[in-house]
C-alpha cells in the first residue's frame, strides 16, 4: 500500500500542476521575448540561453545603507508563483481522496513522505518548465551561447561579472533549486501543521528578508544571482553554506511534518 501512496502522489504532480505549469511557461516565454526585444533595440544583439537564465534568476543588487532600490517585481513574481504551485495540494488532499488512502493504509508516515516527494518533484518540474521555456525562446533568438558581456552588463545594471564561466552556470542550475526546495518543503510543513495561509506568510517573509537583509543566513539571497559569489566581488554569501542550510531545513521540516501527521486529527 505504501508504494500505491507514492504512485498516487507522483501522478498528482502533473494532475495538480499542469495548468499552473502551462501558465508559467507562457509567462516566461512572453517575458523573455519582451526582454530580448529591449536588448536588441539597445545593443543590437540577440540574447542567448545563459543570458535568459541570468535575467530570470538575477534578483536585485544588495541594498546599501541609505540607498533606495525598487525590488525586482519580476523575480518576486517567480518566487511567489512557485509558492502557489506547492501551497495547497497536501492540505487539500488530506480532506479529500488522500484521507481515504491514509485511512485504508493506516500508515501516516507513508502519506507524509508521499507529499514530500510530491513537493520535491513539483519544484523540480517548476524549474524544468523555466529551463524549457528559456530553451524554446533561445532556439529562435541567440541559441545556446555563453553569457554575453554586453548583455550581462545591461541585465545586471552595469554590475561587473567576476566569474562568467562554468562556475556561474553550475551555480545557476543547482543552488537556486536547492534553496527553493528547502523553502517549499518548509512551506508545506507549515501548511500541514497550521494552515496554508501560514505557509504563504513564511514564503513572503523569506522573500522580504532576502530583499532587505544581506546575510548568509537569509535564504532569499541565494535565489538572486546578483548577490552571489559568482557575480558579486566580495560577496559574504557562501555556496556550501547555502546547500548545508537548505538541506538542514528540508530535514527538519520532514521530521516535524512526520511527527505532526502522526498526532494530527485528520477529521477536523
Amino acid at each position: 500500500m505504501n508504494m500505491k501512496i507514492i504512485q498516487y502522489d507522483i501522478r498528482a504532480v502533473w494532475n495538480e500542476n499542469k495548468v499552473k505549469y502551462m501558465v508559467f511557461a507562457g509567462f516566461i516565454i512572453i517575458a523573455c521575448i519582451c526582454c530580448n526585444h529591449s536588448c536588441k533595440k539597445l545593443l543590437s544583439v540577440d540574447m542567448g540561453f545563459w543570458d535568459y537564465i541570468l535575467w530570470n534568476l538575477r534578483g536585485m543588487k544588495v541594498i546599501r545603507k541609505n540607498e533606495y532600490i525598487v525590488p525586482n517585481a519580476y523575480w518576486v513574481f517567480i518566487q511567489l508563483y512557485l509558492a502557489v504551485v506547492v501551497g495547497v495540494y497536501p492540505v487539500k488532499d488530506l480532506h479529500m481522496a488522500g484521507q481515504q488512502i491514509l485511512l485504508k493504509s493506516g500508515n501516516r508516515k507513508a502519506w507524509w513522505f508521499g507529499k514530500v516527494i510530491w513537493n520535491i518533484l513539483s519544484v523540480l518540474g517548476f524549474y524544468l518548465v523555466l529551463y524549457l521555456s528559456v530553451t524554446a525562446v533561445s532556439i529562435v533568438t541567440g541559441g545556446f551561447k555563453a553569457a554575453q558581456p554586453e548583455v550581462a552588463a545591461f541585465l545586471l545594471e552595469n554590475q561587473k561579472i567576476e566569474n562568467a564561466g562554468t562556475e556561474l552556470y553550475m551555480y545557476a542550475m543547482a543552488v537556486p533549486v536547492i534553496v527553493s526546495l528547502a523553502i517549499a518543503v518548509t512551506q508545506m510543513m507549515i501548511a500541514v501543521v497550521f494552515q496554508p495561509p501560514m505557509g504563504y506568510i513564511w514564503v513572503c517573509a523569506v522573500i522580504a528578508a532576502g530583499i532587505f537583509i544581506y546575510s548568509p543566513y537569509s535564504l532569499g539571497n541565494y535565489l538572486m544571482l546578483m548577490r552571489t559569489p559568482v557575480l558579486l566581488h566580495g560577496s559574504i554569501l557562501n555556496t556550501l553554506w547555502a546547500v548545508v542550510l537548505g538541506s538542514l531545513l528540508i530535514l527538519v521540516s520532514v521530521v516535524i511534518g512526520s511527527i505532526t501527521i502522526e498526532k494530527k486529527d485528520i477529521y477536523s
